[in-house]
C-alpha cells in the first residue's frame, strides 16, 4: 500500500520525493481499511484449495470493500486536503499490484508445493464418495494428501458422524470426511478438508487459546459493550411495543467442560412461544414478532450475550453453545468440541447457520477447534460484520 502510494505519488508530481510526515495520517488510514476488508474476505488464510480465479476474487472483493471503507473514513476525519486525482491514481495502482502480487504468489506457491510434506492417505470406504474425493485431492495436491493404496500414513473415513464411533479406539490415524464436504467447503470458509482427525492428539495451539481471549476477546467485548448500551434501551421499548412479555430471553446452555450458564438474548417471538406448534423451521415462523424478525434477520438479538463473555461464560469467538440435548447427540465426540468455551460469533454463524443440519454445525464446531489459531478468530471476527449485514443464514 505503501509503495502504490509512493508510485502514485510520482505519477501524479512528476517526482518522488514523498514527505511520509504529511502523508501519515493516509497511509494508516489506508493501512486499516484494505486490513480490516482482507480480513474480511479472508485473504490471509491459507486458500490454497482454490483455482486462481477465486483468489483473484477474493481479492477484488476485498479490494471493493476497501476502497469504500477509505473513502468513508477520509471523509469522516477530513482528510480532504489529498487531492482527488492522487487518491484515484492510488487506488489504480493497488489494484494492478494486488492482481499482480496474488497471480505470482499463487504460481510460486504452486511450484514449490512439491517441497512441503504431504499426508500420504488411503480412503477406506468405496463407491461414488470415494471417487469424488479422490478426484478432488488429485485436483488441489496444494490441501497436503496424497492417495495411496500401500504404506499409508493415514486413513480417511467418509461419511457420517456416527460412522466414527467404532474408530475411536482405533490404533490406526484416521481422519473423518463428511459425505457431503463438497457443500461444505462451498459455503464455508474452510482451508482444509471438512471433519475432524477421530484419532491422535488435539493441536498444541488451543492451550494458548485461554491468554489469548483475555488479551483479544474480554478487552473488545468491553468496547463493544459500551457503544452498543444505547441501543438496549431502545430496542427494550421495540421490543415491549411489539408484543407483551420480557425483554430479554433466557435459556440454559453448555460450555467447555459441560458447564452450563444462563444465555441471554433479546426476545424475538411471542410470549408462550414454546407452546405454540409449527411444522418446521421457516422463514415465516408465526411465532417471531415483527420487531423480533429484524432483529433476527441482522442477529442483533444476540446483543446481549456480550455480557455473557463479559461473565467469562463464552469468549467472543468460539463453537455454538449447546442445548442440553445436543450434549447426548453425538456424545462421544462431544468432549472435544467442549474442550474450550462457546462463542459468541464463530464459523457456523458467519457460514449461514440456518442452512446447515445439527451434523454439519457439529462437524464446523469440530473444524474451528482442531484448525484454531488467533487469526482465525481474527477472521471470524471480521467476517460476522458482513454476515449481519446481509443476513446470511439467519433465523
Amino acid at each position: 500500500m505503501v509503495v502504490s502510494l509512493i508510485v502514485a505519488f510520482g505519477i501524479r508530481m512528476g517526482h518522488f520525493h514523498f514527505d511520509f510526515q504529511l502523508y501519515r495520517p493516509l497511509i494508516l488510514v489506508d493501512f486499516f481499511s484494505y486490513l480490516v476488508a482482507f480480513l474480511s474476505a479472508g485473504c490471509y488464510r491459507e486458500y490454497i484449495r482454490i483455482p486462481l480465479r477465486g483468489h483473484l476474487h477474493n481479492g477484488m472483493r476485498a479490494f471493493i470493500s476497501g476502497s469504500f471503507i477509505l473513502m468513508l473514513l477520509i471523509y469522516l476525519l477530513q482528510l480532504g486536503y489529498f487531492t482527488r486525482t492522487l487518491i484515484i491514481l492510488h487506488l489504480l495502482v493497488l489494484f494492478s499490484f494486488l492482481l499482480l502480487s496474488r497471480i505470482l504468489i499463487y504460481y510460486f506457491i504452486s511450484r514449490i508445493y512439491t517441497f512441503f510434506p504431504s499426508i500420504k492417505v488411503k480412503i477406506l470406504s468405496e463407491g461414488g464418495d470415494k471417487d469424488k474425493l479422490e478426484h478432488f485431492i488429485k485436483a488441489h495436491p496444494l490441501l497436503g494428501y496424497r492417495i495411496v493404496e500401500d504404506d499409508p500414513d493415514a486413513y480417511i473415513l467418509i461419511g457420517h458422524l456416527d460412522d466414527c464411533r467404532r474408530y475411536i479406539d482405533d490404533k490406526r490415524r484416521i481422519r473423518f470426511v463428511p459425505k457431503n464436504f463438497l457443500r461444505l467447503m462451498r459455503d464455508a470458509p474452510l482451508y482444509d478438508l471438512p471433519g475432524m482427525w477421530i484419532t491422535g492428539e488435539q493441536s498444541y495451539r488451543l492451550r494458548y487459546k485461554p491468554l489469548w481471549d483475555i488479551i483479544f476477546s474480554y478487552p473488545i467485548a468491553l468496547i463493544l459493550t459500551i457503544l452498543s448500551l444505547p441501543l438496549f434501551p431502545i430496542f427494550a421499548w421495540l421490543i415491549k411495543r411489539d408484543s407483551q412479555g420480557p425483554v430479554f430471553f433466557r435459556q440454559r446452555r453448555y460450555g467447555a467442560g459441560v458447564k452450563s450458564f444462563v444465555l441471554y438474548k433479546f426476545r424475538t417471538m411471542v410470549e408462550g412461544a414454546e407452546r405454540i406448534k409449527v411444522k418446521a423451521r421457516t422463514d415465516e415462523d408465526p411465532r417471531v414478532t415483527r420487531f423480533g424478525s429484524f432483529l433476527r434477520r441482522t442477529s442483533l438479538d444476540e446483543l446481549p450475550q456480550l455480557f455473557n463473555v463479559l461473565r467469562l461464560d463464552m469468549n467472543l469467538v468460539g463453537p455454538r453453545p449447546l442445548i442440553k440435548k445436543e450434549i447426548y447427540r453425538y456424545r462421544f465426540i462431544q468432549k472435544r468440541r467442549l474442550s474450550i468455551k462457546a462463542g459468541l460469533t464463530g464459523l457456523v454463524q458467519v457460514s449461514g447457520r440456518k442452512s446447515f443440519t445439527l451434523e454439519e454445525m457439529v462437524i464446523l464446531d469440530l473444524y474451528y477447534v482442531e484448525h484454531w489459531s488467533p487469526l482465525f478468530d481474527l477472521e471470524l471476527l471480521f467476517m460476522t460484520i458482513p454476515s449481519i449485514l446481509i443476513g446470511k443464514g439467519a433465523y
